[in-house]
């Protein structure tokens, strides 16, 4: 092959001999193309060219079928330790996830359909009526594919248009089914598929095959949303009905947002199911959506609800006695919400560690979230209410139960001085350490002192 500027070598010398040798033919007589001097040239000579590149673009389809077809059955990928032959073409060739599939998809197409293969490598049809022929004809039955890919490539190579091929396919499809043996109906249904490829800054491109009434669909949306706004619209065909897509699926999110929300929406139906009684109405969100700091004081009421008791299997403790815990800690990535908590004793135990038979490691103590008191092993003394609130008598509350005690004591002590002399003086020395407390009380009230003096010493007495 000839660099560009210097004469062409004699076709009939310029015989590849091996594949290596005829792919850089290939690739040296592309790039000669690449940089001609395309507008220098006659319009016939840019005619030709352009038949010729589309003639190339059937023979490059069928050649990279056949040997990728090959490379897929030796297991060529899994030498190079890929899963797939898509994933070995992102790989080697650096193609996107669409091309790639494109790719595989010729291979598997050009095997099921050898006819149609045969006619891309001679030239005689190109890639995307080959396609279309392969689409047709893939519905009929399998022992009728190959006399229909005959009969439509000679059709196609006769100079038949693209639309007396699809009537004619239909036709085929007629007489070869019937109406009642069609598997799909005739409608398509069992070829749909579609696939959104994403590119630079989250564009995306589109491509698929449509049912009928997907079809129909489609088309209305864009008709009733894709019109001009007025003169000075000054948007393409495309344009508006790109932005038609965009604006129905807007339509559609927000709709959905007003099904999932509400008390009637999804996310009430979900929550109800999770629980019952009087939590199943409060209209409060279960999954805060992230691993939070503290637990809200709704998702804890709607656990001891739910759990009623200590969640560790044969443990019966009552929820005052219980904390809320993560089943997955925050530290691994555990969310809060309903699912992932649960009830379990505050008391030193191990169901904090424990797998609570169903495989979930529960969150440790530095994991607990702070926004609950932890409460005492056993409940402290009540506190004596302020003496600052009197009785109608006058007598301060504190030293009212003072003197409540003080009897207490009495008479415990004569109980102990009918069993044990040593128990009966001791419990003496209380009483009337009691009646001292007693007489001090009321020498408060009455005292040069007042209240004043008396409330000190009665709580330094606690």
């Amino acid at each position: 092959m000839c660099l560009p500027g210097q004469p062409p070598a004699d076709p009939v010398t310029a015989v590849p001999v091996t594949a290596a040798d005829a792919a850089a033919m290939a690739q040296a007589g592309l790039a000669f193309l690449a940089h001609a001097d395309a507008a220098s040239m006659p319009a016939a000579a840019q005619a030709d060219c352009l038949r010729a590149l589309e003639r190339i673009e059937s023979l490059h389809t069928a050649a990279r079928a056949t040997v990728l077809a090959a490379f897929m059955t030796g297991g060529g990928c899994q030498d190079d330790g890929q899963g797939s032959a898509r994933a070995w073409l992102r790989w080697q060739t650096r193609v996107t996830n669409g091309a790639a599939a494109g790719a595989v998809g010729w291979a598997r197409r050009l095997t099921a359909h050898l006819a149609v293969g045969d006619a891309l490598a001679a030239g005689e049809i190109s890639a995307s009526w080959a396609r279309e022929i392969c689409g047709w004809t893939a519905r009929l039955p399998a022992d009728k594919q190959a006399d229909a890919d005959a009969i439509l490539l000679a059709a196609a190579v006769g100079g038949a248009e693209l639309a007396d091929l699809a009537g004619l396919a239909e036709e085929i499809q007629r007489r070869c089914t019937g109406p009642d043996t069609d598997a799909d109906g005739g409608d398509g249904f069992a070829d749909r598929w579609l696939r959104l490829d994403l590119t630079l800054h989250g564009a995306g491109r589109v491509e698929g095959d449509l049912t009928p009434q997907c079809a129909a669909a489609l088309r209305a949306v864009l008709e009733a949303l894709g019109k001009k706004a007025g003169p000075e619209d000054v948007r393409s065909k495309g344009q508006r009905d790109h932005d038609a897509l965009e604006e129905a699926c807007r339509l559609l999110l927000r709709h959905a947002a007003d099904v999932l929300s509400g008390p009637a929406g999804l996310a009430a139906f979900l929550r109800t199911s999770l629980l019952d009684g009087a939590a199943a109405s409060i209209s409060l969100p279960l999954d805060t959506g992230k691993s939070s700091e503290e637990i809200p004081a709704h998702l804890r009421r709607a656990v001891i609800l739910r759990d009623r008791h200590c969640a560790f299997p044969g443990c019966r403790q009552r929820p005052a006695a219980c904390q809320v815990h993560h089943i997955r800690p925050r530290s691994k990535g555990g969310t809060t919400k309903l699912t992932n908590l649960l009830l379990l004793c505050a008391l030193p135990s191990p169901h904090r560690r424990a797998p609570l038979g169903l495989g979930h490691h529960l969150a440790p103590r530095r994991h607990h979230h702070r926004d609950q008191p932890r409460r005492p092993a056993h409940p402290a003394q009540p506190r004596p209410p302020s003496p600052r609130r009197l009785t109608r008598g006058g007598l301060p509350v504190v030293l009212r139960a003072r003197n409540a005690q003080a009897d207490s004591a009495v008479g415990s002590s004569r109980a102990a001085s009918s069993s044990r002399a040593a128990s009966s003086s001791r419990a003496a020395g209380s009483s009337r350490a009691a009646g001292a407390s007693r007489v001090a009380g009321s020498a408060c009230l009455t005292g040069s002192a007042g209240l004043a003096a008396s409330v000190p010493k009665s709580r330094t007495s606690c």
